[in-house]
């Protein structure tokens, strides 16, 4: 006996070939589900149980809401919610970064001079105003019951939006869940 076990990266990520999706997560849960009925197809087993931390906890959860599959439970690390709330914290955090940088004279020089990267910069700022939508799912439903285990660091800066958004969703559906944060831990 023993434990059966499938660990891949995301097309685009570590060693798979592809390019990653960077704004829409559906080509994750469209690798998630072949993932899935690969393994069961490979392997027969009593319960089966999906463990994902952060953007692969997001895919997880969405690829339960799309599909049917025998799953009996899921763990899911730092499970991102990312409505425009949570985008304008990440945009503001990283004006901050940028705004304290400007604080050592050496980067006013290199931006002055035109040697600061203003194109990854603004990239950078685009990129975390538009978050959302890389984390956004387009159904509250679930296709597949089964038991979820939130956990989140309590330090974590998306642990009170993202839990509760959570926590709606599972008792709208009526899904069993727990949600737990460890002291001190971040994302």
């Amino acid at each position: 006996c023993g434990i059966i076990s499938l660990r891949f990266d995301m097309r685009g990520c570590g060693d798979s070939e592809g390019e990653p999706s960077i704004n829409n997560i559906n080509p994750d849960i469209e690798d998630l589900f072949n993932a899935i009925n690969f393994f069961f197809s490979t392997y027969k087993t009593q319960k089966t149980f999906l463990f994902g931390i952060s953007k692969g906890a997001l895919v997880c959860i969405s690829t339960l809401m799309k599909y049917d599959l025998p799953i009996s439970g899921a763990i899911l690390l730092s499970t991102p919610f990312g409505g425009s709330k949570m985008a304008a914290r990440k945009f503001n955090n990283c004006l901050k970064e940028y705004l304290y940088k400007l604080t050592n004279f050496e980067n006013i020089k290199k931006l002055l001079s035109g040697k600061a990267n203003i194109k990854q910069i603004s990239k950078t700022l685009i990129y975390a105003i538009t978050s959302h939508r890389r984390y956004h799912h387009q159904n509250n439903g679930f296709v597949t019951k089964c038991s979820l285990n939130f956990i989140y660091g309590a330090k974590d800066p998306i642990t009170k939006d993202s839990s509760k958004h959570y926590r709606t969703i599972c008792e709208k559906n009526d899904i069993s869940y727990t949600i737990q944060e460890i002291l001190n831990a971040n994302h």
